[in-house]
């Protein structure tokens, strides 16, 4: 639950907010929804970079890290450099 919470913020971040009451016209499960179908698309590009070749795919993976961690999702310490 608290990955959706982080998505939610980081989707929040960079958004415009306006709210009205008593109705949204988004619900926070459905922005967050957005998010994530905006990062599957982004890490679908990086792995179909061919321009890259075997030592390049060390860096499609952090780019991948990358686009998860954009979205407050947090991918361990191994990536910490």
């Amino acid at each position: 639950m608290q990955d959706f919470y982080n998505i939610f913020l980081m989707a929040l971040r960079d958004q415009k907010i306006k709210v009205e009451l008593p109705e949204l016209n988004t619900t926070p499960a459905e922005l967050a929804e957005m998010q994530c179908y905006n990062a599957i698309l982004k890490i679908r590009d990086i792995l179909a970079d061919e321009t890259l070749e075997d030592p390049g795919c060390f860096y499609q993976i952090e780019e991948i890290v990358r686009t998860l961690e954009n979205l407050g999702l947090y991918c361990g310490g191994r990536h910490d450099f």
